[in-house]
């Protein structure tokens, strides 16, 4: 499905409807909302950072397994660059605060918005964390050595995720989450050094 407001394309692909709808069944409800806002409100901040920059995206993309805003200008500053990445990681630490500030009831929703903060802020490829790590090396370094610098830094952190990982999924939680979650960053780390 495709729709415009105010001259940006809006592309809602069916799997996302589909995995949304999925994880609202499968998942406890107030845990499914306050995710689902903590990951709308985190794209919103990214999205505010870039507006008061006086930048307007050129289409929103609702995928699979996230939200995508394609921006009109790719050749920002860096600096600019980072304020916009760092925005959605601090909308998330912002609600993680006010949650923890609203006492024990709403600890969960606190914690969720805390470990997206920290995970989107993992310097790995399509994360946040790896954008921003993207932008600091070249701001300093060589594309071709910020290029290597960046892929030995990201693999290290897959590393680490992956034993992690590992350890709950043969530990007593038996989880895979983590797991899974590592083997999708690697696969869309290493497809995109190699586009």
């Amino acid at each position: 499905m495709e729709i415009t407001i105010r001259g940006v394309k809006i592309y809602i692909s069916f799997l996302f409807v589909c995995l949304v709808a999925l994880y609202i069944l499968f998942t406890p409800t107030p845990d499914s909302v306050f995710f689902l806002l903590a990951i709308l409100l985190h794209e919103a901040g990214h999205l505010t950072a870039m507006l008061l920059s006086g930048e307007l995206p050129s289409s929103i993309e609702l995928r699979s397994f996230g939200i995508k805003i394609i921006r009109r200008n790719t050749l920002l500053p860096s600096s600019r660059e980072i304020l916009i990445l760092l925005a959605g990681p601090f909308v998330n630490l912002l609600l993680a605060a006010f949650f923890h500030t609203m006492g024990p009831a709403l600890s969960h929703a606190a914690l969720l918005n805390l470990m997206l903060a920290l995970f989107n802020l993992i310097p790995v490829g399509c994360l946040d964390g790896g954008n921003i790590l993207r932008c600091l090396l070249e701001l300093h370094l060589s594309p071709r050595l910020s290029q290597s610098l960046f892929l030995c830094i990201a693999v290290l952190f897959l590393t680490v995720l992956l034993i992690a990982g590992l350890l709950l999924l043969f530990g007593q939680s038996h989880s895979p989450s983590l797991l899974i979650t590592t083997i999708y960053l690697s696969i869309t780390l290493f497809k995109d050094i190699s586009e």
